[in-house]
């Protein structure tokens, strides 16, 4: 399905009507390893994306205006600017760092 990140992919694959599993196959993992590999992908988008609205709102940017720019609804973008939106992606990005140390 060309390049891209993993969550491109996939996200491209799930509109072409195909299950994790086909997914799965056509990226020669297994179900568990791509849906680590999905998640750790998924994951640093998130970050990235929180990274730009924190960025953009340093600067004086509103909610309604990030929303506009990055394509967001506002509440999306009011939800990514409160602390406990960063700690939950920061505690999930941990979990996941620690799943994947262990499960090699």
């Amino acid at each position: 399905h060309g390049s891209g990140t993993c969550y491109e992919h996939v996200r491209q694959y799930r509109r072409d009507g195909y299950s994790d599993n086909e997914i799965a196959k056509a990226m020669n993992m297994t179900l568990n390893e791509f849906r680590r590999q999905y998640s750790i992908s998924r994951s640093e988008i998130k970050t990235q994306e929180l990274s730009q609205v924190k960025e953009m709102a340093a600067k004086g940017m509103t909610a309604t205006e990030i929303g506009r720019e990055l394509g967001k609804n506002e509440s999306v973008i009011r939800s990514m600017l409160k602390p406990e939106y960063e700690a939950r992606l920061t505690r999930k990005n941990t979990w996941m760092l620690v799943s994947a140390l262990r499960s090699n």
